[in-house]
């Protein structure tokens, strides 16, 4: 091969190195910003998760006491 050929060859590889360097720096960002995002929904979930057993132990509470009046009023037996 002559120099000139060597050079071209050696730019190409110089511009498929950058070009694999910017895909691996865009990639690694947008896995970060991935992560990022599934963290801010679990913790969603965690609150979602909270929430809806604060309603069953309410849920629980109001059918307990329903069941209570409903025997002092004697709609249902004892």
């Amino acid at each position: 091969m002559t120099d000139e050929t060597e050079n071209l060859v050696l730019a190409q590889l110089r511009l498929v190195r950058n070009d694999i360097a910017e895909f691996r720096a865009e990639t690694q960002r947008e896995i970060g910003a991935l992560k990022t995002r599934m963290s801010a929904m679990e913790q969603h979930l965690v609150a979602i998760q909270l929430d809806i057993s604060g309603v069953r132990g309410r849920m629980d509470h109001v059918e307990t006491r329903l069941d209570r009046i409903e025997k002092r009023l004697g709609l249902i037996e004892a």
